[in-house]
């Protein structure tokens, strides 16, 4: 595979290309990403076993919402089974990488309870006894910002290994871990991309949570807390699974626009060469 080396403007180019496969049919993406956020939370509600199973078919699911993707762009129909497509086509390397993944999780979450094992423990303490101290909580929070710059730091590395790791399995056959050292290359040769998506997407994400916020605050002026808790049930869950849909078809509109498959090499002698 071939790594393209892209100029900034083409994190923009992915987001957009995001919204607009949402676009082409909102209800029924609406109602796949439904079903994987509530399939997710019943199964991570699991002790143990059901986060373990998360991580390790979740790239499979992702799989099968590229594939729909694909489908798209290439004008055939969006349908519900698009979900589960990742089992019928290359299950076991794409567990691999959600193995991957599970690993990368337990080491961030290893050292960060090496080095802040007593803060997160005070936050978790506060946490269960329902207190209604609000100066407790924020020093609680606030003693977490670092680890929390450290986990992200930590982890960053391994997300951008299987970024687009799923894509080069399912439509390139490449094998995984293979295909997880060409998402780090193409993520790092790509940086400059990468930041402004990751800018944009955060933005965008905190002017619509902010509209949401005011929205919801509205409502629970006029109707109570009952009714602002409806609206914001009504409300952000639809979100979710919009800035889902952009996630993945960002994903996927990168991965076209980073990898180039090799031409395959000519049979035939060239004229010009000596």
């Amino acid at each position: 595979m071939v790594i393209r080396k892209l100029n900034p403007l083409y994190g923009w180019k992915w987001l957009r290309d995001g919204w607009h496969i949402f676009l082409a049919n909102p209800s029924l993406w609406m109602a796949i990403m439904a079903l994987s956020f509530f399939g997710s939370l019943f199964l991570m509600a699991v002790p143990v076993i059901g986060i373990v199973a998360f991580f390790m078919l979740w790239p499979i699911l992702q799989a099968g919402l590229l594939l729909g993707v694909k489908d798209l762009e290439e004008g055939k129909p969006l349908e519900l089974k698009h979900l589960l497509a990742g089992f019928k086509s290359t299950p076991k390397p794409l567990v691999a990488i959600g193995g991957f993944s599970l690993l990368a999780a337990m080491i961030t979450i290893w050292i960060l309870t090496m080095g802040w094992g007593t803060e997160f423990d005070a936050l978790l303490k506060l946490m269960a006894s329902e207190s209604s101290d609000v100066e407790a909580f924020k020093e609680a929070s606030s003693n977490l910002i670092w680890p929390s710059i450290v986990g992200l730091l930590i982890f960053l590395p391994f997300t951008t290994a299987v970024w687009f790791a799923p894509a080069l399995v399912i439509f390139d056959k490449v094998p995984p871990v293979a295909a997880m050292v060409l998402s780090f290359k193409a993520s790092i040769r790509n940086m400059w991309p990468f930041l402004v998506y990751g800018m944009l997407y955060l933005l965008a994400d905190l002017i619509v949570s902010y509209l949401l916020g005011i929205i919801i605050a509205i409502f629970s002026k006029l109707g109570g807390p009952a009714m602002g808790q409806t609206i914001a049930t009504l409300l952000v869950f639809p979100v979710i699974f919009i800035f889902f849909v952009l996630l993945v078809g960002s994903i996927y509109s990168g991965y076209r626009d980073i990898f180039v498959s090799p031409e395959p090499e000519s049979t035939t002698p060239d004229p010009v060469a000596d």
